[in-house]
């Protein structure tokens, strides 16, 4: 697992679930954000330490065996130009990590949420970048 130096988000978020909550190893903290008509697309962005081949990415929902999260991976080497590696959805079934390949050298890796199937949260309990 590659180490996570920080993560940032679009600006709004619920106040009691921010970014840091999706990288502290505790499945029983979150990242939460609402979609909405003004914006339909949340953001969530994790600096890593350095640039690195990465091969996989793996992401755990909130409330995953209810919900299916509606998603796009990105990564990048400067932040500012990003790669889609993964546009779908979460398989609805686990609260686990549910892994994607993901290939590409990147330093930065972006989460851009549409909701699930019940409402418009985004909420991600752990994200991990891995070789």
């Amino acid at each position: 697992r590659y180490p996570i130096l920080e993560a940032t988000c679009i600006d709004t978020y619920e106040l009691a679930s921010p970014p840091d909550n999706s990288y502290d190893m505790d499945f029983g903290t979150r990242w939460a954000s609402e979609s909405s008509d003004i914006t339909p697309e949340q953001w969530l962005m994790f600096e890593l330490d350095d640039v690195y081949p990465i091969e996989k990415i793996g992401v755990s929902w909130m409330s995953a065996t209810a919900r299916q999260y509606t998603y796009k991976l990105e990564i990048s080497t400067d932040g500012v130009n990003y790669t889609k590696v993964y546009t779908g959805a979460s398989s609805g079934t686990s609260t686990l990590l549910e892994t994607f390949p993901a290939k590409g050298d990147a330093r930065y890796v972006r989460v851009r949420g549409h909701g699930n199937n019940i409402n418009l949260w985004n909420s991600i309990t752990e994200l991990i970048v891995t070789k």
